[in-house]
């Protein structure tokens, strides 16, 4: 006699939880190989490093002497490290399982239920869920001319904000905010407001008017700077990312942030990585060269208008719909991110890859403006 199944009861979970689905993760180049029976496939959805990371980075990941204990060591080391670059102390620095998990621990630390997070309505998406978990108001400030609007953002303050998201440069449009912009915003809130500034792609900016926010953190306590290892430095599959702000404010960030949250290689890889300038300049010498050519190429045809950004991608205005050209350009074996999800469904997002990769992008594209008109 079988055994009866029975079903977990779904409304045991949170209310909250209805609103969101789980991340699915797109198929893989193999499987995309498979479908459409391609010899070559190239993601350029992600805006991962086409360089990899560090030589000096990928050597000590194999050394495995002490994987065997906590990581307690390598944390203070690479805290330690990062100080030293930035010129602030390590009580400053808080380390992440990627940065992501540093926005989820500010919004366990700071909101409280009904609290307001305040955020551009086209940005990065964990802003939102991390603050509508903790069952947080989310108010959406309009993007204008594809950059954050801050007198709107200003004007939107109220007693119950607690949270101020500005990422910086925005993903998915590129654009980023002045270091005076900077200032405003943070001239203009209270001290019981956290504005967050997430600069994940910081390295790639070659625009001098970026905030210092290094130079920030001490005139501003309730201000932090995200950053990560995922992008330049070429270590997403580590997870590793890290805030820098005034000590109390990392202080109670330590509160909630479980121990060891970080593995012991990524955070040798990491502590390589920084070291590592040569790479880093490689690295952003290829994008900006890359960035220039696509561009072009994007500008040369009336389908296509590319958005300025100072990342490594670019979000790109097509008269095509978005959803049809990404399956177009996947069946010729190209992974883009279509604008649909971000609320942009006449824009794509690509990443700058290698020369080669570019080059077979802009290929295919020339390919699906012929299927598609």
């Amino acid at each position: 006699m079988g055994t009866k199944k029975t079903q977990f009861p779904q409304d045991s979970a949170r209310k909250v939880l209805n609103e969101f689905s789980p991340y699915i993760p797109g198929k893989s180049l193999e499987e995309i190989k498979e479908k459409y029976g391609l010899d070559k496939v190239i993601k350029l959805a992600s805006n991962e490093n086409p360089h990899g990371p560090s030589p000096k980075a990928v050597k000590k990941l194999t050394d495995n002497k002490d994987i065997h204990l906590y990581p307690q060591k390598s944390y203070q080391n690479l805290q330690s490290k990062i100080s030293q670059k930035l010129g602030t102390n390590p009580g400053q620095v808080i380390i992440g399982n990627g940065s992501d998990e540093i926005i989820k621990l500010l919004a366990a630390a700071f909101i409280n239920p009904g609290e307001e997070g305040l955020m551009a309505d086209i940005t990065f998406p964990i802003y939102k869920m991390a603050v509508k978990e903790l069952d947080g108001k989310v108010t959406h400030i309009p993007l204008k001319k594809y950059t954050h609007d801050i007198d709107q953002f200003i004007a939107q303050i109220t007693d119950n904000t607690k949270l101020i998201f500005i990422c910086n440069p925005n993903n998915p449009t590129g654009s980023i905010i002045t270091h005076e912009e900077a200032e405003k915003l943070l001239s203009s809130v209270s001290k019981d407001t956290i504005v967050v500034f997430d600069e994940a792609y910081r390295e790639y900016v070659t625009n001098p008017e970026f905030p210092k926010t290094e130079m920030l953190v001490d005139k501003y306590p309730n201000l932090i700077a995200l950053r990560t290892f995922s992008k330049i430095y070429g270590l997403a599959a580590l997870r590793v990312g890290y805030g820098i702000g005034s000590e109390k404010l990392i202080e109670v960030l330590h509160k909630v942030k479980l121990p060891f949250n970080v593995n012991e290689l990524g955070l040798r890889a990491a502590q390589e990585a920084l070291d590592d300038t040569e790479h880093l300049n490689y690295s952003k010498e290829q994008n900006d060269q890359g960035k220039k050519w696509l561009e072009s190429k994007l500008k040369s045809s009336k389908f296509f208008s590319p958005v300025p950004s100072q990342a490594n991608f670019l979000l790109v205005k097509t008269e095509f719909d978005a959803e049809k050209l990404a399956g177009e350009l996947l069946k010729q074996g190209v992974i883009i991110r279509e604008g649909t999800s971000f609320g942009m469904p006449d824009h794509f997002r690509i990443t700058i890859g290698s020369k080669s990769d570019n080059e077979f992008f802009i290929e295919k594209l020339s390919n699906c403006e012929v299927n598609l008109k």
